[in-house]
């Protein structure tokens, strides 16, 4: 076989690997595109049912004439329940962050009293809270594994400069 012929044959196959590492690297990218976006809306979800629990304890609370601090109504009141569609911006962050908070102080004034736990109704909401916290936890590490993933996928190199180019940006993990 002439020499020309076997540089054509190498150069073939280099060009058809690299072809495939950027078909492979595309699939990825599009494939934790796509699961981002269906899990940031499961966590808009989880976040406004958070917002909605807590609301309804503080308003439990407020029925059985339990004390509560202004300061942690405000705090409710500040929350904007439509940035939970975007769960990347700062302002949904502060919420995230204020909706935590909130959840502790108010779990923490329910069980500082004696009484206040054996009510039926605010043992439910306790519970709806707890088991809506959990679940939450699940979907925030199943986000963050695809954030990862997407990342990675972005400034896989041999095709980075494509994404590069696109001037994508890196997802956040939600912390």
């Amino acid at each position: 076989m002439e020499a020309y012929k076997i540089v054509l044959i190498v150069l073939g196959v280099i060009a058809f690997i690299y072809l495939l590492l950027v078909l492979t690297d595309l699939l990825f990218v599009t494939f934790f595109s796509r699961t981002l976006k269906k899990h940031a809306k499961a966590v808009a979800v989880m976040l406004q049912t958070k917002f909605d629990n807590i609301h309804k304890l503080l308003d439990l609370l407020n029925k059985y004439s339990i004390s509560i601090d202004y300061k942690y109504v405000e705090m409710l009141n500040a929350i904007n329940p439509t940035c939970f569609t975007k769960v990347d911006t700062p302002e949904c962050s502060t919420a995230r962050s204020s909706l935590s908070f909130l959840r502790d102080q108010l779990l923490y004034l329910v069980n500082k009293d004696e009484i206040l736990p054996k009510h039926s109704e605010i043992k439910a909401a306790i519970e709806a809270i707890t088991e809506m916290d959990n679940n939450y936890h699940i979907l925030i590490a199943t986000y963050n594994a695809d954030v990862i993933g997407y990342n990675y996928w972005i400034h896989f190199l041999p095709t980075r400069y494509i994404f590069k180019l696109a001037k994508t940006q890196n997802k956040q993990i939600i912390a």
